[in-house]
């Protein structure tokens, strides 16, 4: 019997370690160890793993079992469970198929790709061989034509397909506004706006299957690039920078405009003297707020007209984007402007340092690229380069990142409806504050909906106390294409050297390898008191 979890700040690390690894399989699922870039950079929370995973389980069964030769037995919780407790060590061995581990046959495309996948050269790794040992499987009949079948609108409108998910998902939040897809509202408010979240959940199969095949697209897209260019360019490091030099001057790239639309509006305040744009910058967040919309003088609104309609206009198009934008708890810029107005006058306060406008020697154009390259490209190489591949690549990233955009959009969505029905919880004192609900698993929400749960409560409260104590905002994780193996899961030199000098014990093992047991099945809680020790 472990003690109940109070005085967090005095526990030791093992002591943590030890409130984790005495939880069950799905209570060990509310944690990530993955940084995956600004979307996922910390541990995310329950409801956040747990939701969409059991929803994702259902829809990616159904999208993957038409390619399949047989229908397999479907299991939720072994998805559920490779998919996370197992993630790095799958990442791991999948990526040694992708990539030779073996030195002396290593291309310079390959030594490339390593260094665009992790940022540097892999060299040996005989472990991960031996991991990857027995993966590799012949392919299924007409593996390929299932793809391409499955994929074809994809491949022959990419543009047309890609952007209509995008008036989905606009259509999806005006819905979830009206409630039109809260079922069963009228007469159980908690179980339309759960009947709702589930209903959102519908709309991921097609934003996360145009993602994945795009991104599939861009990556042959981009080894093409790179394949044609490793005939003049022995250099990996060289190599790599190349490719990317082609894919920076990429049209339309959405994580590109966010960045380029701040700075264009910190402009606007800097065009007002440098006085004003110093008071703006020593402005707190919600003062700056208030500046961007309103202007220095609230009684003179059209002083800052320009400012204010920028604003308005960037956050139409991406007040759904924001900082940690995968984890449902996470406030997205929507909801939290002030965010906006901090990363203008951050943008601001470098224009003040900047003692003269710099000159943009950036590449304009593919043409551009090749000629500062100087390489003597034969004919059939540049003509594929200029005309095919290149422009290829770049449409491939633009479309990669407006899946992504669309991807976060939905994600929004999702956010929205677990708002909605946090508020109902709260109004109908299921649970005593909003920010508890992302901190209940999916198989403890539906009942926590149909009637008062004070255990999955009080389960919801430690979480959240260990959550804090143990993978709050400190603790940023390793980024999965940093390191083969995260930081954070290799072996320390401290439980090495204590293995190293534990007791080795010796005899017979009294075990012979089998465990026998007797199971008595319930039909319910209620028929417990049938069940009795021998």
């Amino acid at each position: 019997q472990s003690r109940p979890v109070t005085g967090l700040d005095s526990f030791t690390q093992e002591e943590l370690l030890h409130e984790l690894d005495k939880c069950p399989p799905s209570e060990l699922t509310f944690f990530t160890r993955a940084n995956i870039g600004e979307v996922m950079p910390y541990g995310i929370r329950p409801l956040t793993v747990t939701f969409p995973m059991g929803a994702w389980s259902v829809t990616g069964y159904r999208m993957i079992s038409p390619l399949l030769p047989h229908k397999p037995p479907f299991t939720p919780q072994v998805v559920i469970d490779f998919s996370y407790q197992k993630y790095h060590s799958l990442f791991s061995c999948t990526n040694s198929l992708l990539l030779s581990l073996d030195e002396d046959k290593k291309s310079v495309l390959t030594r490339s790709m390593e260094i665009g996948f992790f940022g540097r050269e892999i060299g040996t790794r005989p472990d991960l061989i031996e991991a990857s040992r027995g993966l590799p499987r012949a392919p299924r009949a007409f593996e390929g034509t299932r793809y391409m079948l499955y994929t074809w609108r994809l491949r022959l409108m990419p543009v047309r397909t890609v952007e209509r998910e995008l008036h989905v998902m606009l259509q999806l939040r005006n819905d979830i506004k009206t409630l039109k897809l809260a079922r069963g509202y009228e007469s159980n408010k908690l179980l339309g706006l759960y009947n709702q979240m589930c209903a959102v959940m519908r709309y991921s199969e097609c934003c996360w299957s145009n993602h994945i095949a795009v991104v599939t697209m861009a990556t042959n897209s981009n080894i093409a690039l790179s394949a044609i260019l490793s005939k003049y360019i022995k250099d990996p490091k060289q190599l790599c920078a190349a490719t990317n030099r082609f894919l920076a001057i990429s049209k339309d790239v959405v994580s590109a405009e966010i960045p380029k639309r701040v700075r264009k509006m910190a402009e606007l305040v800097r065009a007002k003297g440098s006085d004003e744009a110093r008071a703006f910058v020593g402005l707190s967040p919600d003062e700056a707020l208030k500046y961007v919309v309103n202007g220095a003088n609230d009684e003179n609104e059209n002083k800052n007209e320009p400012l204010r309609l920028a604003f308005e206009e960037f956050m139409a198009k991406f007040g759904h984007r924001s900082y940690n934008e995968l984890e449902l708890a996470a406030r997205a810029w929507r909801e939290n402007p002030s965010k906006v107005a901090e990363m203008i006058q951050k943008n601001c306060a470098a224009l003040l340092e900047e003692k003269q406008t710099k000159e943009d020697h950036r590449d304009k154009s593919i043409d551009d690229i090749i000629k500062s390259l100087d390489l003597k490209l034969a004919f059939v190489d540049s003509l594929l380069i200029r005309k095919l591949v290149a422009p290829r690549c770049q449409l491939m990233l633009s479309l990669r990142e407006k899946t992504k955009n669309i991807l976060v959009m939905f994600n929004d969505c999702l956010r929205e409806s677990s708002r909605m029905l946090a508020k109902e919880l709260v109004r109908q004192q299921r649970i005593p504050d909003e920010d508890l609900l992302y901190y209940v698993a999916f198989d403890e929400l539906k009942p926590l909906v149909m009637d008062y749960q004070p255990a999955v409560v009080m389960q919801a409260v430690k979480r959240r106390q260990l959550f804090k104590r143990m993978f709050s905002e400190v603790w940023k994780f390793d980024e999965i294409f940093s390191e083969v193996v995260p930081n954070h899961m290799k072996p320390t030199k401290e439980l090495d050297e204590a293995i190293a000098q534990a007791p080795k014990l010796y005899g017979t093992p009294a075990s012979s390898g089998k465990v026998q047991g007797r199971v008595c099945r319930v039909e319910g809680h209620k028929e417990l008191d049938k069940v009795r020790p021998d």
